[in-house]
């Protein structure tokens, strides 16, 4: 296959520095810039989700070719796609299957030719009308067979391009209201019996990337309204080794830490916020502390204007990939600091001794603690300094790199 030049507008994307002007370079972006032991391609391990190219009228093999291409020239070694981003759906089932079959006979080859890697294939339950009342929640035992087969030939297919990780995405997964939603319990579990049958499957196949799912940030009737509540849902389940969960771009920090804590984070969107370069670097502090990302990427969820020509696309994918990269050697410089984790230490130093160490080590029981509290009187609260540790981060943050 003849590998054709579908954005001849758009040049091989390199560090130039901070003080380049040439829109189509990195400022802060150097792969190859050690940062905490590591490389910084390493650290951030960008992936960009197909879509892009069909934004511009390109379709089929154009469309898998163009999107590689992009990948190349922005420097990028991994790619993300759901199952029917790859191949659209055909009018059965079996259709389906060859469609996206074909579809990941050409896209194995081209990731040969531009030497790159699928960071994450999942299954899309979501764009469907079926699937409309939901997938594994669905009330209907045919539509859960049907979401069910979807998801297994997309396993089989990341299996097939070797991806980092499969992801099972719960937007499409909600209660819809009081009323129509009557057995709340027998569709949670329909829900975690389908996890279970892919981690099973995924076993069978020698899948060898990790099992993710994505939760839905912001739906009030979603069974996973937030990565938090995606984990305890997972616990619950029995789920919480085999499965991480994707953090959507806008999540809380709370959320973030609740993963990393668990050691269950699987991939994270790229959500810089209002373009500022500083605003990436408190996740990426966060992540530093952690030891950084273990099994997926961060996910480059560009928005792309309506009349947006692709040099607009690729620039805009420059500025958030320069943005987290600015964002890490800022959080790196606090991390250097220490102030921030000297305040940590400081604010919970009443656990390190007495009645509180007795509490982190399982040694207090109530009467324990209510002889402590009776001999000490009434404790006072005094200030967490938020407004001391804000300053602090703001100044390092603020600072060139």
């Amino acid at each position: 296959m003849k590998l054709k030049e579908y954005f001849p507008g758009i040049p091989i994307v390199s560090y130039e520095g901070s003080y380049t002007n040439h829109p189509f370079s990195f400022k802060f972006y150097d792969p190859e810039r050690i940062v905490a032991g590591r490389p910084m391609r390493e650290h951030l391990r960008f992936s960009l989700p197909f879509g892009a190219a069909a934004r511009f009228g390109l379709a089929g093999s154009d469309y898998l070719m163009a999107t590689m291409e992009l990948l190349h020239k922005l420097g990028l070694q991994y790619y993300t796609v759901s199952d029917r981003a790859l191949a659209e759906e055909g009018g059965s089932l079996r259709e389906s299957h060859a469609r996206l079959d074909e579809a990941a006979e050409i896209l194995l080859y081209l990731q040969e030719a531009y030497s790159l890697r699928a960071m994450q294939l999942s299954v899309d339950l979501n764009s469907h009308p079926r699937y409309i009342y939901g997938a594994a929640t669905s009330y209907s035992a045919d539509i859960f067979a049907f979401a069910a087969a979807q998801a297994k030939k997309a396993l089989e297919t990341a299996h097939r391009l070797r991806a980092l990780q499969f992801c099972f995405s719960g937007e499409q997964e909600r209660r819809e209201g009081f009323y129509p939603s009557v057995n709340d319990a027998l569709e949670a579990d329909n829900l975690a019996r389908l996890l279970h049958m892919l981690e099973e499957y995924a076993q069978l196949l020698g899948f060898a990337g990790s099992l993710a799912v994505r939760p839905c940030v912001g739906g009030a009737e979603a069974y996973w309204p937030g990565a938090a509540q995606t984990l305890a849902f997972l616990r619950c389940a029995g789920l919480e080794n085999s499965y991480r969960v994707d953090l959507p771009g806008g999540a809380s920090s709370v959320d973030l830490r609740a993963l990393l804590q668990a050691d269950r984070l699987g991939s994270l969107y790229a959500y810089p916020g209002a373009g500022f370069f500083a605003a990436a670097a408190p996740a990426l502090f966060e992540l530093l502390r952690f030891g950084g990302l273990r099994a997926g990427g961060i996910i480059l969820d560009v928005p792309q204007h309506g009349c947006a020509a692709p040099e607009d696309y690729a620039i805009g994918c420059i500025m958030y990939m320069d943005a987290y990269a600015y964002g890490l050697l800022a959080a790196h410089r606090v991390l250097l600091d220490g102030r921030v984790e000297q305040f940590r230490r400081e604010r919970y130093s009443g656990f390190a001794y007495g009645i509180g160490k007795s509490v982190l080590e399982n040694q207090a029981d109530l009467a324990l603690l209510e002889d402590h509290a009776l001999q000490k009187g009434d404790p006072q609260a005094y200030t967490g300094r938020a407004e001391y540790l804000e300053n602090v981060m703001q100044g390092l943050l603020c600072r060139g790199v």
